[in-house]
């Protein structure tokens, strides 16, 4: 029988990475309160068989329930 070394830190408040930063800190609610980077371009999307362009559910659907 053996046992193992268990050197693993359990304490939460004493895990910290290498730069001596708490791993948890964008948890905690310390995000960046600006954003820097520009939005990537957004593509239009239409659902398939609806060939007008309009989102939304295909247009055989929208007639049923139409009426």
């Amino acid at each position: 029988m053996t046992t193992e070394n268990n050197d693993h830190n359990s304490d939460p408040k004493k895990e910290t990475t290498e730069n001596g930063k708490d791993e948890h800190d964008l948890a905690k609610g310390n995000q960046p309160t600006e954003q820097k980077k520009d939005d990537d371009e957004r593509v239009h999307t239409v659902t398939p068989d609806n060939d007008s362009g309009d989102p939304g559910p295909p247009v055989e659907e929208r007639t049923k329930t139409d009426n």
